[in-house]
């Protein structure tokens, strides 16, 4: 399956839109980790959903298992990816959506405070 990809907006004084992308539970989502970037969704459908960030790494030999965050339905949720546990080898967070009906998503630069 080839990922969506999705580009960063960066955060300034004047905003940013957190949700630019359809979701897309087919193939699923990808951008480039940073330790400033942000994954963000909303459930615009009448059932809940569950987002999967895939984790890449093992901590004293133990596989870290992926987080799973439940949005509910008409909801919003910013997900914390800036662990380096998220990051794949090709240096890519991989997102998994189990719905994407009326759900948008996208990735927020934080950036930093000047």
């Amino acid at each position: 399956m080839a990922r969506t990809d999705i580009s960063a907006g960066t955060l300034t004084p004047t905003g940013v839109d957190p949700f630019p992308s359809s979701g897309d539970a087919a193939n699923g989502h990808q951008f480039t980790y940073s330790t400033s970037r942000m994954f963000c969704v909303r459930n615009g459908s009448g059932a809940s959903i569950t987002v999967t960030v895939r984790a890449n790494g093992t901590v004293d030999g133990l596989t870290v298992p992926d987080r799973t965050v439940t949005v509910a339905a008409g909801a919003s949720r910013l997900i914390d990816t800036r662990a380096s546990i998220y990051r794949q080898n090709d240096g890519y967070v991989y997102i998994d959506l189990s719905s994407s009906t009326t759900v948008v998503v996208g990735v927020v630069d934080l950036g930093r405070a000047t």
